[in-house]
């Protein structure tokens, strides 16, 4: 519905989003939409013009991995192809004061959490993947910028490369487990 917010999986006009920030075309039919308000990721396919959830539990917040109606997403912000891993995207989620990266499986929409910053200034905008390292860059609000990158055993580590504006904490993740802390 033009001018409308809220959210309706559909089809054409009946579908409803709430503050979409970004979308991946997967291929000539399906684009991926980070809905923002809605809490998670949308599914829209462009020959039927039906849009279905793609992960996420809409319009319910919070931040979980698993399958896809299991995980949780605060606001998904941006949303782009692991350019190593072309099976799987990646997700900047901004949940309050936090940010994390997630990566989904394109085949069965099961989410990873890659890292939580997870500090008053640590809320991430934008993020780039270097394509020939494949090494993720995260800026945050606040001037600093993050590094995840890829380990040995295909899983991620991650780093603050800077420390613009005060102290802020960084908890790494492996897809799995969190760990370590890191601190500017």
């Amino acid at each position: 519905e033009a001018g409308a917010s809220g959210f309706s999986d559909g089809d054409g006009n009946a579908t409803l989003f709430d503050n979409p920030m970004s979308f991946f075309q997967l291929d000539e039919n399906e684009i991926v939409i980070a809905d923002t308000k809605n809490h998670c990721l949308r599914h829209f396919m462009r020959t039927s013009e039906n849009t279905s959830t793609f992960a996420g539990r809409c319009q319910t917040s919070g931040s979980l991995a698993g399958n896809w109606d299991e995980a949780r997403y605060g606001s998904p912000m941006h949303v782009a192809r692991d350019l190593k891993s072309p099976d799987y995207l990646i997700v900047l989620d901004i949940h309050g004061v936090y940010s994390y990266l997630h990566r989904v499986d394109l085949l069965t929409s099961y989410t990873h959490s890659l890292g939580l910053c997870q500090a008053w200034l640590c809320t991430l905008v934008y993020f780039v993947q270097n394509p020939s390292t494949f090494d993720f860059y995260a800026t945050s609000r606040y001037h600093d910028i993050y590094k995840w990158l890829y380990d040995d055993l295909g899983g991620f580590t991650a780093a603050i490369i800077t420390g613009g504006y005060g102290s802020a904490g960084f908890q790494e993740g492996d897809g799995n487990t969190n760990s370590a802390k890191f601190s500017s």
